[in-house]
């Protein structure tokens, strides 16, 4: 791990891990890795593929830079055998460097195609303003918009899969919740469909 670790902490710290469908053996397992995006589609998604694959999700508001991700990442992963892991992050760690966080997710994403055969990028959903979800936040929106750019980069020199959320969702304000960083059910419903079709047509299911 020779990308630079960062200890700073958010006011509160949170990890939700979710293994759906645990016993069954059978059936291949995906893994999708983010943050409170993935904690609020991941249910519908598992709901939409459960005939074809089981769904686990790992939400937590680590950037990929925090010395602690890494730990949280190898646990999830020595559980399960992940015939496909969908990855996700860009949302937090607001307190460091852009080339801090991409040299990080570059690290990550190519750690992770160690441990499946088949690793994906979703890009980062956009930030809208409080109270005019018509428009977007000038500064932290601007960020994801350059995380992503940087993230799509790394994603094209590894060959790996990428699914788009970030423009549909720029395209329907009304799937915003009002804080404009989360979504609606209907946004949620529409993240989950498009997430199921991505995984279904990447693991060619």
């Amino acid at each position: 791990m020779n990308a630079p670790k960062t200890t700073i902490k958010e006011y509160i710290e949170w990890t939700n891990m979710r293994w759906n469908n645990a016993p069954d053996a059978e059936k291949p397992r995906a893994l999708l890795i983010g943050d409170s995006i993935v904690n609020g589609h991941s249910d519908l998604v598992f709901n939409l593929v459960k005939d074809k694959l089981c769904i686990d999700y790992l939400a937590t508001a680590k950037c990929v830079s925090d010395v602690d991700f890494r730990t949280e990442l190898d646990y999830m992963l020595g559980l399960n055998n992940y015939a496909m892991i969908l990855f996700n992050n860009g949302l937090h760690g607001w307190d460091i460097d852009e080339t801090v966080y991409a040299e990080n997710l570059r690290e990550t994403l190519v750690y992770l195609k160690t441990k499946t055969g088949l690793t994906a990028w979703r890009n980062s959903t956009p930030i809208r303003v409080v109270g005019d979800l018509s428009s977007f936040e000038a500064v932290k929106n601007t960020r994801v918009i350059k995380r992503n750019a940087d993230a799509e980069k790394i994603a094209a020199e590894l060959g790996l899969p990428v699914l788009d959320l970030y423009t549909p969702m720029a395209a329907n304000p009304g799937f915003f919740c009002d804080d404009a960083v989360h979504y609606n059910e209907p946004g949620r419903k529409f993240q989950a469909e498009a997430v199921a079709v991505f995984i279904l047509k990447t693991m060619k299911l």
